[in-house]
């Protein structure tokens, strides 16, 4: 159980979110230059579907620790450590749902768009591209204006007063240190809906899952007129794709999943563990730029070429 005698102090999960911005952010832009210069992706739209996803991650990302949260699970209730804790949170979880959605709809694009250049052309999965704009506003708009709606409306209040707190520490006495945090804020989760946001991360999983499977079926059909050479750059391209966005994601998707069974039931965490797990997930735009500039061949070629040009061109202007 929480008491106020094991109640942590978070200034090294503050720290960490801070050190985290200022170095993983100009990665993370660094990151978003490398895919639309490298020279060998320019030929591709590909390229800018996957500098999109990187935008609405960095915006992910740096929201996160603009707010730095630290939750007290399981209630709903949490503090903003960062900058912008004077900003009310309806408004920053608004930002938020439109950042994170952003991010999840452009992961499903990015999937959608290899598996529209492998159909053929005879195929009723082929889509126009005005059909494409339109599945896809409709994937960014709805559940963007949905949990907008829930931020809006969701009874959040502040501040060792609020009525919600001491409902909920009349439940658990346990709790009653929360009543020594001044920048608290606590949502009432008896009429709250929690757990939309997993409904968006298993529709995504589920409609990704469904792209790769009949993509790797299209692959392996033997009567495509596609040439074995073409069928291995395809599949190459599938599993950079898969590493580079998909692994990442699950620092995204475990914790929250996490989070989600310990509000369901009502599990008791050590504070330092619900950091951890808040901590993961606001890192998960640098480790999706580190992934992708590791695991992508011409993105490592188009660094290594710059760095030596830089380095010969430094050897030159040196004095003899």
């Amino acid at each position: 159980m929480n008491s106020p005698t094991n109640y942590e102090d978070p200034t090294f999960f503050k720290t960490s979110s801070n050190v985290l911005l200022v170095v993983g952010t100009p990665f993370n832009i660094f990151t978003l230059w490398i895919i639309i210069k490298t020279p060998s992706e320019k030929a591709s739209s590909y390229r800018w579907h996957l500098a999109w996803f990187q935008f609405w991650a960095i915006l992910q990302e740096l929201i996160f620790h603009g707010v730095c949260p630290e939750f007290y699970l399981p209630t709903l209730a949490g503090s903003m450590l960062g900058i912008l804790n004077l900003i009310h949170p309806r408004v920053l979880l608004c930002f938020g749902a439109m950042f994170v959605v952003g991010m999840l709809a452009s992961t499903l694009q990015c999937f959608s768009y290899r598996h529209q250049v492998l159909l053929p052309l005879e195929s009723r999965l082929r889509l126009s591209k005005r059909t494409v704009v339109g599945i896809s506003l409709v994937h960014y708009l709805v559940p963007t204006v949905w949990f907008m709606l829930g931020a809006l409306t969701a009874p959040i209040e502040k501040g060792p007063d609020s009525d919600i707190l001491r409902a909920t520490v009349q439940e658990d006495p346990s709790l009653s240190y929360m009543f020594s945090l001044d920048t608290l804020y606590i949502i009432d989760r008896r009429p709250f809906n929690f757990f939309s946001g997993g409904d968006l991360l298993w529709d995504t999983s589920g409609k990704v899952i469904f792209l790769l499977w009949h993509s790797y079926t299209l692959l392996n059909d033997h009567h495509s007129t596609m040439s074995r050479k073409t069928k291995r750059m395809h599949r190459k391209f599938f599993r950079v794709l898969i590493i580079g966005i998909s692994i990442p994601l699950a620092t995204l998707g475990a914790p929250y999943v996490a989070v989600l069974l310990t509000v369901w039931a009502q599990i008791w965490l050590p504070q330092w563990s619900i950091n951890l797990l808040t901590g993961i997930q606001s890192a998960h735009t640098t480790i999706t730029s580190l992934t992708l500039l590791t695991v992508t061949a011409s993105y490592r070629k188009y660094i290594l070429g710059k760095v030596i040009g830089c380095l010969h061109r430094k050897v030159e202007l040196e004095p003899k």
